[in-house]
């Protein structure tokens, strides 16, 4: 067997010495190691060009309904996702490019927040600059952002008829004044399921939290108009809030309540949890998922079943009569 001494050419032209490994190649010579951590430095940054550490990071979803034949109006929700603030939101826009194709009105803002439209002229579309006074703290979600527009979510779903490249709905966010920092760019598109909350789907009225009023909305609803497919096209003022469809499936059943009920009884499990013994974690799908699951309906949950369905065969012939 060969041996070779340190500093040795080796077969394939690798020379070992006591730190690492060397590569030799015509006019090359480099380390693997630091090599290795370029690739991983570049791999490590997402399809939108900012690094998957970056501290900066927010979603938002477009609700919509419609106001006359003509005009649409829409909501937005921005979730700070990110460890840093939020104080800067331009909506359908890049640097240097305004995506709507129509420019907006009736823009709404949330407390402490000033809105301007950017964009028009030549080969150009429009957008919404929205600037905080008191911007939005990480994990938290900001409502209140609104506008007015012919555009219909259809529309804004696709790409900008003036710059084809991209989507309608691409977005910036900075942490405080716009352009003061790298930023993070994110896509804002019109939700799937307009009768559903996006950001929390068992949070029927919109208010944040979770409570029984919740599933009296749903309760209420189908005692008063039974099973049904829900409007793809919310028309005002019959548009959510509520939202109803708490499992994202287009049609209003007694499911739509039982996913609420379901989320309060471990709610309440959670808020006894150093008060019982237990040995499984509780189901955070609860707090953020479309669709809920327990590992057996609870009596409560049974009885609401009957309950719901009764009331909504009622309110079918009720109005087949």
């Amino acid at each position: 067997m060969s041996s070779f001494r340190r500093g040795q050419p080796m077969p394939g032209g690798i020379v070992k010495n006591r730190r690492c490994t060397w590569v030799n190649r015509p006019a090359v010579r480099f380390r693997r190691w630091p090599c290795l951590l370029l690739v991983v430095a570049f791999l490590a940054f997402h399809a939108g060009g900012s690094p998957v550490w970056a501290a900066l990071h927010a979603n938002a979803d477009i609700l919509f309904a419609k106001v006359d034949a003509t005009t649409y109006r829409y909501s937005i929700d921005l979730q700070n996702t990110g460890t840093t603030t939020i104080g800067t939101f331009w909506y359908a826009w890049v640097p240097g490019e305004d995506f709507l194709p129509t420019s907006p009105t009736n823009i709404q803002s949330p407390t402490g927040w000033s809105a301007f439209i950017t964009g028009g002229g030549a080969n150009n579309g429009f957008a919404i600059e929205w600037l905080a006074d008191d911007p939005i703290a990480a994990s938290t979600v900001q409502g209140g952002f609104g506008f007015d527009a012919v555009d219909s979510p259809t529309q804004l779903l696709g790409h900008s008829p003036t710059h084809p490249t991209q989507n309608v709905g691409t977005s910036f966010v900075y942490e405080a004044a716009p352009l003061a920092d790298p930023g993070f760019q994110f896509t804002v598109n019109p939700v799937a399921h307009p009768w559903n909350n996006p950001v929390r789907a068992v949070d029927v009225n919109r208010d944040r939290d979770l409570s029984p009023t919740d599933a009296i909305l749903v309760i209420n609803d189908l005692n008063a108009n039974g099973f049904r497919t829900l409007a793809a096209l919310p028309q005002l003022p019959n548009a959510p809030p509520p939202f109803i469809d708490t499992n994202a499936d287009d049609f209003m059943s007694p499911q739509d309540a039982l996913a609420v009920i379901d989320a309060l009884n471990i709610q309440a499990q959670t808020e006894s949890h150093f008060l019982q013994p237990h040995t499984a974690a509780m189901y955070s799908a609860a707090d953020y998922g479309m669709a809920l699951s327990v590992p057996e309906p609870s009596a409560i949950s049974l009885a609401a079943i009957g309950i719901l369905t009764l009331a909504a065969a009622g309110a079918a012939r009720r109005k087949s009569a």
